[in-house]
């Protein structure tokens, strides 16, 4: 079974990368984010308070988010493309491990070919980078018994 994954990678070249990556696809410079992943540590300096219409502190707070490996809160936003979902996601310890049950989280919860936007690896070790994007991939898993050709006496 061929499996099919893209992941690009954003420069962080300003100090806030996902609201800069937000407003590029605003202006129609980037494919707007299906799912935007922001760790619970650390949200603050997302940059995205104008699109959460409060300060990201408060937003976490209500949305009883933690930072406990793989927790996972949902709010929505307004994006110019219509409406975004916004995930509060734990990274835990930021150790290998949480990282890829972090990853995992975050794969079950990303739509087929969908864009996930995520600022979860900034700053990490390879290590634990890569084990995220492992989680990620494995996350996003699904398995399927169908096939191209139809079923005998179809």
């Amino acid at each position: 079974m061929l499996v099919t994954t893209q992941l690009t990678a954003i420069s962080a070249v300003g100090p806030q990368p996902l609201a800069e990556y937000l407003a590029a696809a605003a202006a129609g410079v980037q494919p707007a984010p299906d799912v935007i992943v922001v760790p619970v540590s650390g949200a603050e300096a997302a940059g995205l308070d104008s699109y959460l219409g409060a300060p990201a502190a408060d937003v976490i707070a209500a949305s009883d988010a933690t930072d406990r490996a793989g927790d996972l809160a949902q709010v929505m936003i307004g994006l110019s493309s219509g409406v975004g979902r916004v995930l509060f996601l734990g990274l835990g310890d930021c150790s290998p491990a949480a990282m890829r049950k972090a990853g995992a989280a975050v794969g079950r919860k990303v739509p087929p070919g969908g864009i996930l936007l995520t600022s979860a690896v900034l700053g990490q070790s390879g290590e634990s980078a890569a084990a995220f994007i492992e989680g990620l991939l494995l996350g996003s898993y699904s398995f399927s018994l169908a096939s191209g050709s139809p079923a005998p006496g179809s």
